[in-house]
């Protein structure tokens, strides 16, 4: 499994409809062949007077279905967040290999 994580940084006036926005946009990544789910996560240490942080983290299958949404998708879903939000937010992008899960035992 990967983990590919978006980590956002959204100008707190357009807060509301970048979040409006977001939802739908995340749902159609994971349209994407092998993205299996995704959690919102709220970054409340980069929080400031001015900006929102939020992460995205997508479940991914494998490298090989990552590479392809990136070869593929990935310009036509960024551009569409710059296109609709231009110089009001940031993007930076981790991509990670699973090595091991770990569960708490009951």
């Amino acid at each position: 499994m990967v983990i590919y994580e978006i980590h956002l940084q959204i100008d707190r006036d357009i807060l509301e409809a970048f979040n409006a926005w977001l939802a739908p946009h995340i749902q159609a990544i994971l349209t994407f062949d092998g993205f299996q789910g995704a959690y919102l996560m709220e970054d409340r240490q980069q929080n400031n007077a001015s900006s929102h942080a939020l992460t995205v983290s997508y479940q991914v299958d494998t490298y090989e279905h990552l590479e392809n949404y990136l070869n593929n998708g990935a310009a036509t879903m960024r551009q569409d967040g710059s296109d609709k939000f231009p110089g009001q937010f940031t993007a930076s992008r981790n991509i990670m290999n699973v090595n091991n899960i770990f569960s708490a035992t009951t």
